[in-house]
């Protein structure tokens, strides 16, 4: 889930991620569209991003990225590739920053960057790279957390907000207990909102507490859809009114196994078989 989350944001804020990543200079970036790689263009260079938590089992990170090197030099032979791969957290793993590929005459690198060496700053500044700010590095994460969510609030774009603060509240989880960042979040960003309007309702039927946990949870299984029928449009195009109806009929945990299984669908019809299969 936190990648298709990173893949959205890299797709609505460009700008941002590629000042991040190379120098607040840049001022022309594209997205190049593609079903299974998260590429920007700046000039001649396409950069190929990855974000990960750990290898998959049985994975070699740095094999994968050879591959997709070679994929992408074949597709764009004058372009100058570079590849970058963003670890959300240390995991001990002691594979996660191997970033090169050797053997016999063959070396191969890549760059590796762990967000929680990062510094903060830069994140707060730029709205694209909210949702990762409590990933990097600080010496007081909720402060930081309580610095994000006041950002996230001072948006005039309702919308925008109630994206942010759900992509937040997954990426957050990665660093925070739960309970945290329910109560950051729901003190900075909720009292304002149509949805904590919509929650206090509920309270008055069932509970304060009850409704205050409900919503936030709907809230967040609304961002979760919204999240796939965004990437589901820009991978196959205007998705049908009865797809759509059986989409908003899932559960949160569904469409967290739908977020991953999408990446392999070549079709609007593979969707549709995933529904018929989990609905």
């Amino acid at each position: 889930m936190t990648y298709n989350i990173c893949a959205y944001l890299v797709g609505k804020y460009p700008l941002d991620f590629a000042r991040w990543l190379f120098t607040p200079e840049v001022v022309n970036v594209e997205v190049i569209p593609t079903e299974d790689l998260i590429l920007l263009q700046i000039e001649a260079k396409i950069i190929h991003l990855e974000f990960i938590l750990q290898p998959e089992p049985g994975q070699s990170l740095p094999l994968k990225m050879l591959e997709s090197w070679l994929k992408l030099q074949e597709k764009y032979p004058q372009a100058t590739i570079e590849q970058i791969v963003v670890c959300f957290k240390n995991t001990g793993s002691e594979t996660l920053l191997v970033n090169q590929y050797e053997k016999d005459n063959l070396s191969f690198s890549y760059r590796i960057i762990p967000l929680w060496q990062e510094n903060s700053i830069p994140f707060l500044a730029n709205p694209g790279l909210w949702c990762l700010a409590p990933l990097t590095r600080s010496e007081n994460p909720r402060t930081l957390l309580e610095q994000v969510a006041m950002q996230i609030d001072s948006l005039k774009d309702i919308q925008e907000q109630r994206e942010l603060t759900a992509y937040t509240y997954i990426i957050a989880g990665l660093a925070f207990e739960e309970a945290v960042i329910k109560q950051i979040l729901r003190e900075k960003l909720m009292q304002e909102s149509f949805t904590y309007r919509d929650i206090l309702q509920q309270g008055e039927d069932k509970g304060l507490n009850q409704g205050l946990k409900l919503g936030l949870e709907q809230g967040l299984r609304q961002g979760k859809l919204e999240l796939i029928i965004r990437q589901l449009t820009h991978k196959f195009g205007t998705i049908s009114p009865e797809l759509s109806k059986l989409l908003g009929q899932l559960s949160s945990l569904q469409l967290e196994d739908l977020a991953e299984a999408l990446l392999e669908f070549q079709s609007m019809s593979g969707l549709a078989i995933w529904l018929e299969e989990n609905s």
